[in-house]
């Protein structure tokens, strides 16, 4: 059995603090400097908010615009997409691409549905995509 381990993993307990703390800009600070320093593309990086779900590579001024504005995503705990890795069998390794695109998938889902219901006040509300569960009011992390 080979480990493959390339990076450290990162503080994540800000991602569910709320955005008018100094604990959350903190962490979106430290993200987005871990972000830049290993994933980014002519200065840019896939940006997660609501508005652009990982679709678009953004500067960092509109990353940090954006999840100042709309919650970072909450189910978004391996930052495989922004240079992030974990240690791995090299067995496992092979599932990792079917992982990560189901992850961005349910990503998605999650953000379609906060810009479907934000506007009408009922991010609340908000009906779990599959894979993704709630257990005393926080989600359980997706593994990728």
């Amino acid at each position: 059995m080979i480990l493959t381990h390339i990076r450290q993993v990162m503080d994540k307990s800000w991602i569910n603090k709320p955005r008018n703390t100094l604990e959350y800009a903190k962490g979106l600070e430290g993200f987005l400097d871990f972000a830049f320093l290993h994933a980014s593309s002519n200065d840019r990086i896939k940006c997660l908010s609501n508005r652009c779900g990982f679709r678009q590579m953004e500067t960092r001024e509109v990353v940090l615009e954006h999840l100042m504005r709309r919650q970072f995503p909450l189910g978004y705990t391996s930052w495989l997409c922004h240079g992030e890795s974990r240690m791995v069998e090299n067995e496992e390794a092979l599932n990792i691409n079917h992982d990560i695109t189901t992850e961005i998938n349910l990503l998605r889902q999650e953000l379609m549905h906060n810009l479907i219901y934000d506007p009408f006040g009922r991010s609340n509300d908000m009906v779990m995509p599959e894979g993704i569960s709630k257990q005393y009011g926080e989600r359980t992390t997706l593994l990728i």
